[in-house]
């Protein structure tokens, strides 16, 4: 009984001394037994119809990081999610999730370089910030994977699997959360599922 009681106070404890774990859990626990936020492998993004299945490879077509628009900083830039022909994309070539941060993985193209993940308010773009590698930054805990049965998944933000969509910035297809039809950045929107690819 002391051994129980102990080990409430501890965990109750460390959950305080750590509130954006709890938050993060918390935001992977609302979507089910099959979310978390850390996987075991790299992955590469793929749009696919929310009502098409997500476990057949052909569904879905690839998304990859490309630059954003024109920053103000000369020590780092931004980064989107587009859409591309294919999925193979040398500059960051796969993605991996760990503890909440989408972490897009660097090529040979990026060498020193890290993309950090930026907040995701209803209506913007998914960006990241990328910048030298141990700049001190850090990445918005703010993802989740959303795995069915047989282990495939679907990317979440924010608590969220169900918000996404593709739409143009008026040169390309990016990936935006919860877009907006008052958006003056974006237009002809459809909504989609982000699926998590084996790398």
């Amino acid at each position: 009984m002391f051994a129980a009681a102990l080990f409430s106070f501890v965990f109750a404890a460390s959950a305080l001394a750590h509130p954006s774990l709890v938050a993060r859990q918390s935001l992977c626990k609302q979507l089910g037994a099959g979310a978390d936020d850390t996987l075991s492998y790299n992955f590469t993004l793929a749009a696919g119809s929310p009502s098409s299945p997500i476990d057949d490879p052909t569904t879905g077509s690839p998304m990859v990081m490309a630059i954003g628009g024109a920053g103000t900083s000369g020590q780092a830039s931004t980064w989107v999610i587009t859409a591309a022909p294919t999925a193979n994309n040398t500059d960051w070539p796969n993605f991996s999730l760990v503890n909440g941060a989408l972490v897009p993985n660097a090529g040979s193209t990026q060498k020193g370089l890290a993309a950090y993940d930026m907040s995701v308010n209803p209506g913007d773009e998914v960006q990241f910030m990328v910048t030298t590698a141990n700049s001190g930054e850090t990445s918005e805990l703010i993802y989740c994977s959303v795995s069915d049965a047989s282990g495939n998944a679907v990317l979440a933000v924010n608590g969220d699997a169900n918000s996404f969509f593709e739409c143009n910035d008026g040169s390309r297809d990016v990936l935006v959360y919860k877009a907006s039809s008052s958006s003056t950045q974006y237009h002809n929107c459809g909504a989609v599922n982000v699926i998590l690819r084996h790398a």
